[in-house]
């Protein structure tokens, strides 16, 4: 992975005072399928309240996929190191 060409401002965005990326951004950044890192986060051994403050679930239309909508999860910003090192 070239870190320099990546420009990290585009891989966080600010939410009220919380730094946050989503799933699809991590499968780019980790060169991961996004299937495969939205199931590490659906499988991920947490407790319910650390998963509802750190993930939650979006859908986005995907027109490469006949305008059917797409889940994927906005998550707090320490939270992307640990899904994009598992083994997926």
């Amino acid at each position: 992975m070239n870190l320099t060409k990546l420009d990290f401002n585009e891989m966080v965005t600010l939410s009220g005072n919380q730094v946050i990326t989503t799933s699809l951004k991590v499968a780019t950044y980790f060169a991961k399928r996004h299937l495969d890192v939205f199931r590490t986060i659906k499988r991920l051994d947490c407790s319910g309240e650390f998963t509802e403050r750190n993930f939650s679930l979006y859908h986005k239309i995907a027109s490469l996929q006949n305008n059917k909508p797409q889940p994927f999860y906005n998550m707090a910003k320490d939270e992307k190191k640990k899904v994009g090192r598992q083994q997926v």
